[in-house]
């Protein structure tokens, strides 16, 4: 530029951040590198406070933006050399950086001082974390890994350890607090409501959901980071290496028993994002994240043990999610391209699907969202291929299907003489105990009563050695029956049957009753509700008329979120099947509390299947949420 008293307006950018947070920056031809800082310092007094100017980084670019694109982040590491040029004379004259009057594009970029870096802040986190020697989680970690710190029988981890990820690595985050799981999650939820100021805007839902994702990355990185530090001590030890996916999912799942490593971890990241909140983007943590996964994804494949392992997608598991369905319901958005307000599962759950970079030819990660409802009320827009809908069929199917339940009474059997080899004391005690506290006529009973999926028999057998009392099997097992299958008869059965049938579709329907302002997303709820109930009905049909099991050919997520229904491999093909004892004398409690005790509205969803020809009730069922679900009876297996 020839003219030295002609101004310059300069679009200036933090790295990381959105177009739309770029600042204008009115700066003369005659000024320098050094003179820009300083004005950029100016301009952004809170934000930069804690700096100096001269200790910005300024990079010269051109990048094209518009209004409706404005939400897309810039990462300057994302930029070709040719797109970025690094102003490194604090003396140069902006005349001789802008030869020519700019285009309005981005023109600077500008970067805090290295050294104070997000991703050297969290380092000095981590390596705190690690080398403390007043709060010993490196020494209880180590000691893990090396396979110390035994679970005791009764906290599950048989049945946690295959009901989840016994076969795959992975992440096990729970919205429940004092449930399975750490509580590093629910430090979100309370981050939320202890600073609404920065995380609850009721007029910027975008500034929310940017914020909550900058969280949401760091509760991954800090999980990534233990299970990394577990890998390589384990690397370092591999004559005596006993840390497997399933004893690391153990350590994830079982924190009551152990120390929660990860809520003290994600404590310190998360204080560290709440005070920087307006220094760090979730683009900038995304690629920090990134970095840290491809490092554990190294790291299982190097070792020899997990060869069956590393073909298996790297499974992230978000149990009881439709917590986070209920918790701040209008305050944050899907994604970037829609307006609907969502919960704070949306933002948490789209972090998840982001573990990996998107450009990858093969999707590493799948997304479990676990929900004890029919989440007809939130359905994330999945944008990524990284959710279990978007796997391949084959793929997923191996990985839900591949314990195929409890198929004889011998199974149990040999379940318990497993379990008489694993206790604690000695073998030949081990082996008299287990046989006096359950005969065979229990094995018998837990067989015929709760066969099919792993979760209930073990549940039993837990409480039965809990009791150490060899009359009190026929209770434990009756106790289990009634947890899975009992009608609610007062509200505080409502509350606490926990993962009782009866209970998820009772809880599921009144949260359909509760969104009497969103009349098209009740409408399509309340018409869910009524196939659900339709094919539940249909099963017992079925059952008592034939004397065999109901499948329906596909994946009907809306059966297996309730428990009813469970994902079975027939011929090779997925179907969902209603094929347990307990689901279908839930399925018949259900229906008779219906009869007998919901009110007028309640009844005007449930009771149309009741009393109708099983063909209308197959062809209501056949309506149900999957285009292509055709039903077939397959034959009795007990």
């Amino acid at each position: 530029m020839t003219d030295k008293d002609e101004s310059l307006t300069l679009f200036c950018l933090h790295d990381g951040l959105p177009t739309q947070r770029k600042i204008a920056i009115r700066a003369s031809p005659s000024h320098t590198v050094a003179h820009l800082k300083t004005l950029i310092k100016t301009k952004l007094p809170l934000a930069l406070h804690d700096i100096e100017g001269d200790q910005l980084t300024l990079w010269r670019v051109s990048i094209l933006y518009d209004g409706n694109h404005n939400d897309i982040s810039i990462l300057l590491k994302n930029l070709s050399a040719e797109e970025k040029t690094k102003l490194d004379d604090p003396e140069a004259l902006l005349s001789g950086v802008f030869t020519r009057e700019p285009p309005e594009t981005i023109h600077i970029i500008y970067q805090r001082p290295p050294v104070a870096g997000l991703e050297a802040d969290l380092n000095k986190i981590a390596e705190k974390f690690f080398n403390s020697t007043t709060r010993p989680y490196a020494k209880f970690l180590k000691e893990f890994v090396q396979g110390f710190h035994e679970l005791p029988v009764r906290c599950g981890k048989t049945r946690t350890a295959m009901d989840l990820l016994s076969r795959s690595w992975g992440l096990y985050f729970n919205a429940s607090s004092g449930d399975y799981g750490s509580d590093d999650m629910n430090q979100i939820i309370e981050t939320l409501m202890c600073h609404p100021n920065i995380y609850l805007s009721a007029n910027d839902k975008k500034r929310n959901t940017e914020r909550v994702r900058q969280l949401a990355f760091g509760l991954a990185y800090a999980r990534l980071l233990i299970l990394e530090h577990c890998l390589r001590i384990a690397a370092g030890n591999k004559d005596t290496d006993t840390f497997t996916c399933q004893r690391w999912m153990l350590l994830q799942v079982a924190t009551p028993a152990f120390r929660d490593v990860f809520f003290s971890l994600f404590a310190d990241i998360g204080l560290y994002l709440r005070t920087h909140y307006k220094d760090v983007s979730s683009l900038m943590m995304q690629s920090i994240v990134h970095e840290r996964f491809e490092s554990v994804q190294r790291l299982v494949r190097n070792r020899t043990s997990s060869a069956a392992a590393v073909h298996s997608k790297f499974l992230v598991v978000l149990d009881e999610s439709q917590k986070l369905s209920k918790v701040f319901p209008t305050y944050f958005l899907d994604d970037r391209d829609s307006e609907m307000a969502q919960p704070v599962l949306a933002p948490i759950l789209h972090v998840f699907m982001g573990l990996e970079e998107k450009w990858l030819d093969e999707r590493k990660t799948c997304v479990l969202p676990c929900s004890t409802t029919v989440n007809t009320l939130y359905e994330p827009k999945w944008t990524g291929d990284g959710s279990a809908q978007s796997d391949d069929n084959d793929d997923f199917s191996g990985m839900v299907v591949d314990f195929d339940g409890w198929t004889h009474v011998a199974s149990v059997a040999n379940y318990l003489e497993r379990l008489g080899q694993g206790l604690d004391d000695d073998a030949r005690e081990r082996k008299a105990r287990v046989e006096r506290l359950i005969p065979p006529e229990a094995a018998l009973r837990l067989f015929r009563n709760l066969r099919g999926r792993f979760g209930p028999i073990v549940s039993a057998i837990e409480d039965i050695l809990s009791e150490n009392d060899p009359t009190a099997w026929e209770d434990c097992i009756n106790f289990r029956v009634d947890m899975n299958a009992k009608a609610p008869s007062n509200e505080y059965e409502l509350r606490n049957f926990r993962g009782n049938l009866c209970v998820e579709l009772l809880c599921m329907i009144r949260l359909v009753k509760q969104q009497q302002e969103q009349s098209d997303i009740k409408a399509a709820a309340i018409a869910e509700v009524r196939n659900l109930q339709a094919t539940l009905k249909l099963a017992l049909t079925t059952f008592k008329t034939h004397n065999k099991y109901l499948a329906l050919r596909g994946w009907l997520s809306r059966l297996v979120e309730t428990g009813f229904g469970r994902i079975r491999l027939i011929d090779g093909v997925i179907h969902t099947t209603i094929d347990e004892p307990f689901a279908l004398r839930a399925a018949e409690n259900y229906f008779r509390w219906l009869d007998d005790v919901v009110d007028d509205n309640d009844s005007q969803m449930g009771r149309r299947s009741i009393g109708e020809t099983a063909e209308a009730e197959a062809e209501a069922a056949a309506t149900f949420d999957c285009e292509e679900s055709w039903m077939f009876v397959i034959e009795n297996m007990a």
